[in-house]
């Protein structure tokens, strides 16, 4: 690699090896999986030595689950939005910094009496009550 790097000539091997490891290194930096990994490497290695655990360190922690119906949807959100409560990091939903249920509260709470629709957060995508009506993209309950 560093008679490559000083122009110097190579034989057709050599450049093969080069080319290969150059098409590697442009499928992992394309690869947001592969940047995780390597992101992640640090911070599990740190964690384990604190914690004197050897094995893989995500592996306990977390897991997928799919939601498969709205009433999954509703308890995922519920749970997301009730882990900083949850965690001693708010009193509240309301206080909880970062959730769509604290956004959604404050709009709600700026709703004046004389209209039945309360106010949407922009950044939010608005309930809808049925989910069989054309609209755009909303979530359904």
């Amino acid at each position: 690699m560093s008679r490559f790097l000083q122009n110097e000539p190579l034989c057709d091997a050599e450049l093969s090896a080069i080319e290969d490891i150059a098409e590697q290194w442009r499928e992992r930096l394309g690869s947001l999986s592969w940047l995780m990994k390597v992101l992640n490497e640090g911070i599990a290695k740190e964690a384990n030595f604190e914690d004197q655990y050897t094995g893989k360190f995500w592996e306990g922690r977390f897991k997928s689950q799919a939601l498969l119906d709205e009433q999954a949807l509703a308890a995922c959100l519920a749970y997301v939005d009730l882990n900083p409560a949850r965690a001693n990091m708010a009193a509240t939903p309301e206080t909880s910094n970062h959730t769509s249920a604290q956004k959604r509260i404050k709009e709600a709470q700026k709703t004046p009496t004389h209209t039945s629709e309360p106010y949407q957060p922009c950044t939010l995508m608005p309930f809808v009550g049925n989910p069989q009506t054309r609209h755009a993209p909303r979530l359904t309950f």
